[in-house]
């Protein structure tokens, strides 16, 4: 067997690596970060902000490869309204991160109203040319404004 193949990175161990990456960030900014033991509500973290305060976090993170079309759309399955959740958005190739409330990611995204992808919501955050969709630079973060954000 070919070592590129043994070590072929999976959507899903992508995914996990990503979402490592995210709580390191906020861990360096001294939140606390929590996993939850089942990820059936889309939860991939919970945080505790210095202040004491807890926040659950759903991370989604695209490669951003430029070559590809719809580089920059991330899908939520089966949004809602809940109290202190955010949905973390990461490209990792121009390094951008976008937060969005549970609300402002439901007025601002799209949602299928028929079909067998009823419900699944999206957004599309980076144009195909890999930069970033300017309606949406309101919601572009640092790991410096967590702090500001979840006191």
């Amino acid at each position: 067997m070919v070592l590129d193949e043994i070590f072929k990175e999976s959507s899903s161990f992508y995914a996990r690596r990503m979402e490592d990456l995210m709580k390191s960030r906020f861990m360096s900014q001294r939140f606390k970060c929590f996993d939850p033991c089942v990820d059936d509500d889309g939860t991939d973290c919970v945080i505790k902000s210095p202040s004491g305060h807890f926040f659950e976090i759903q991370i989604k993170a695209r490669k951003g490869e430029v070559s590809k079309k719809g580089i920059g759309r991330f899908e939520v399955k089966n949004p809602g309204i809940r109290p202190n959740y955010y949905y973390l958005f990461y490209a990792e190739i121009p390094d951008i991160m976008w937060l969005f409330s549970a609300q402002q990611y439901l007025e601002a995204c799209f949602r299928h109203k028929s079909g067998k992808h009823m419900n699944k919501t999206w957004i599309t955050l980076l144009n195909d040319s890999g930069t970033p969709a300017a309606k949406y630079n309101d919601f572009k973060v640092q790991r410096e404004d967590f702090k500001e954000i979840f006191k």
